[in-house]
């Protein structure tokens, strides 16, 4: 049994930080005009910036879906492992709302859903401080307090 720390992609964690910091991360969509894409997975953010510069109109984000959580969190039900998600803040978007939603839908009480009332690096200074305490031995419900608090 282990201790998950989730975020979604707004956090914009380089991929290969995440992946050595053992943090999983929910990507969230980003339309171009027509095009859309899922944020670190079909879209780099060096193809973000040169479509920012070469595209007349504005990018747009989505939330992801229940369902785009509900995947993790039952990954993480059937390996029972807490989690700890440090999420983009309620105020700025309905992603919160998507993460308790498929919490409710997975009826696993061990995760944590932690508002960072913050966003990019705001939210990569909550998740880094949640894994700290995460490897320093420090229980999922006592991480998502520490986190909260700060």
């Amino acid at each position: 049994m282990g201790i998950r720390i989730l975020t979604d992609s707004s956090a914009d964690f380089e991929l290969s930080a995440a992946k050595r910091r053992d943090i999983r991360i929910v990507p969230m969509a980003v339309q171009f005009g027509g095009a859309s894409f899922l944020d670190g997975k079909t879209i780099t953010h060096d193809v973000f910036y040169k479509l920012l510069e070469e595209r007349k109109e504005n990018p747009s984000t989505s939330q992801p879906a229940p369902a785009d959580f509900l995947r993790f969190f039952e990954e993480a039900k059937a390996a029972k492992d807490d989690v700890v998600a440090i999420l983009l803040s309620g105020e700025l978007s309905g992603t919160l709302q998507s993460a308790l939603v498929a919490k409710e839908m997975c009826g696993y009480d061990p995760i944590y859903i932690v508002d960072s009332r913050t966003a990019t690096a705001g939210i990569q200074i909550l998740v880094n401080y949640a894994c700290k305490l995460r490897d320093s031995g420090l229980p999922a419900p006592e991480i998502a307090a520490a986190v909260e608090k700060i």
